[in-house]
């Protein structure tokens, strides 16, 4: 099941994202060694402010984040979790509004 503004194809795209990421070595979710702020938000060199709780469940998951993110976007497309992972790599046409 899709909801309604995110279909099949929209999380196939954002999950392929997700995964060339992780394999240039280019993920920035889990390069990111910093430490997150205890705020809402985080904001992110390239890409902008996105969900902090999110953030640190998407570092949580470690190799398994690009499942998480498919099976969070097949759910809720506008859930603060899909629409982080859509920020980070959505690309144009698939980010947050």
């Amino acid at each position: 099941m899709v909801p309604a503004g995110g279909g099949a194809e929209q999380v196939t795209a954002i999950y392929d994202g997700c995964v060339q990421a992780m394999l240039r070595s280019t993920c920035r979710v889990v390069n990111d060694k910093s430490d997150i702020p205890p705020s809402e938000v985080v904001l992110i060199a390239g890409v902008g402010r996105v969900d902090a709780r999110s953030y640190r469940a998407l570092r949580e998951a470690g190799e398994g984040m690009c499942a998480q993110v498919q099976a969070q976007c097949s759910a809720q497309w506008e859930g603060p979790s899909c629409r982080t992972a859509r920020a980070l790599w959505g690309g144009p046409a698939h980010k947050p509004r």
